[in-house]
């Protein structure tokens, strides 16, 4: 049996605007609302994502965001960042926050330089990595589903700029359609959208109406097995505080790639044609949990000095994850004048007043790969290693708190990152 991971993200929501009314999806119209299409199942090997030089720094800063995003967020939880697993989706936050910059006027870009671009780049080069992303994390593996989906809503009676409604179209693909956010019925209109996206994994992202003017939408649809089988077998798994818990965990015994270093080794398990994996960091016994911290620069060396090696690899079936309001972790990383209506000049020449930035992941793993998901919401009101044969493989076995990033191999596009400190 096939296990699936989704990533449905919810993207920005908007406030009082003008301008032009984007065209409207038609809510009769099924073909709009369409679970992503089963690819056929033939094995293409494995292709490297080329990425230009610009590129490559964009996807570099892009992996420093993620790291600081999480650095912020288990920061913010103090003393229960050691108490309980959570789990962020990098991608998702990343995605919203690239959509929304097309709204910054010219004078307010600065802003996001060296958060979301490199001095050297532009909102325009921004828009066409993020299109070029879209377009080869889709096709990258042919044994995985991941499609990207973006939809532009806005209230009854409202507008956004044309030229932020072209961008989110043409870069990011954005679908558009008119809704009473307000109301139930609009409520609706979007989860409905939302759920379909996403294959049913979140069918009520609204409890209650947007109560915005306009809504943008990123849903990410991934579905994927592990490469090679796994075997479920008992196990116990010492947590954070100590103490001990009898669990199932998944084993196998192939050749992995496997890093290692003084503090931390990494071991990365593959999924589809090796296009995707899931990075296991497990910090040494004798190192503090409490002080564990993995920076992108550590984990760039870590992922580059990964090595083929017979592995006796043991995870524990898990799940895990998070709700959280990150507004004030992403203004602490540098994006205050993102979340100023005033700046938003592309998008309208009201002022809208910023209240939150919430987000929501969850991930479970098990023998046959993963489940999972995540949504970012904003709103204003009004290749192949090297590596040695040894006669006895190496055991890794994570029976105490971990780290894990999954991540796309050659971009390094990390969709989720989290940590199990207990289970």
């Amino acid at each position: 049996m096939k296990k699936f991971y989704y990533i449905p993200l919810l993207g920005i929501l908007l406030g009082a605007c003008s301008s032009e009314v984007p065209e409207v999806i038609d809510d009769d119209n099924e073909e709009e609302f369409v679970t992503p299409i089963e690819k056929e199942r033939v094995f293409k090997e494995r292709e490297d994502i080329v990425l230009s030089e610009m590129e490559k720094s964009i996807s570099s800063l892009q992996n420093d965001f993620s790291f600081k995003l999480f650095k912020e967020y288990e920061n913010s939880l103090g003393k229960k960042r050691m108490q309980k697993n959570f789990i962020l989706s990098p991608l998702s936050v990343h995605q919203c926050m690239s959509m929304l910059a097309n709204g910054l006027g010219d004078e307010s870009v600065s802003d996001i330089v060296k958060v979301l671009l490199p001095e050297s780049c532009n909102i325009v080069e921004l828009n066409a990595y993020n299109k070029h992303l879209i377009d080869a994390l889709s096709d990258v593996d042919n044994l995985s589903d991941i499609t990207i989906a973006n939809s532009l809503w806005t209230n009854t009676g409202y507008s956004v700029g044309k030229d932020f409604t072209n961008a989110v179209r043409e870069a990011y693909y954005a679908e558009t359609g008119s809704a009473d956010l307000f109301s139930d019925e609009g409520r609706l209109k979007v989860n409905g959208w939302i759920n379909e996206k996403t294959g049913g994994l979140i069918p009520e992202l609204f409890i209650t109406p947007p109560m915005v003017s306009a809504l943008l939408a990123n849903a990410l649809y991934f579905k994927a097995t592990w490469s090679e089988k796994f075997r479920v077998t008992d196990g116990v798994f010492r947590n954070e505080n100590g103490q001990r818990a009898e669990t199932d965990f998944i084993t196998h015994t192939t050749y992995y790639k496997l890093y290692k270093s003084d503090s931390f080794k990494v071991l990365s398990i593959s999924y589809g044609n090796w296009a995707f994996r899931m990075n296991i960091i497990l910090p040494e016994q004798n190192i503090p949990q409490e002080s564990f911290e993995l920076t992108s620069k550590e984990w760039e060396r870590a992922s580059s000095g990964l090595k083929l090696s017979r592995v006796e690899a043991w995870l524990p079936k898990f799940k895990v994850e998070e709700n959280a309001n990150i507004f004030e972790i992403l203004k602490n990383m540098g994006l205050h004048k993102m979340f100023s209506g005033k700046n938003l000049s592309k998008i309208s020449s009201d002022f809208m007043d910023f209240n939150a930035v919430l987000h929501s992941a969850v991930l479970k793993v098990d023998e046959n790969g993963s489940e999972g998901g995540a949504a970012t919401a904003t709103g204003w009101v009004s290749s192949s290693g090297e590596g040695t044969t040894p006669s006895k493989p190496e055991l890794f076995k994570a029976d105490r708190p971990f780290m894990f990033i999954l991540d796309e191999v050659s971009t390094g596009t990390i969709l989720f990152m989290g940590k199990i400190n207990n289970l």
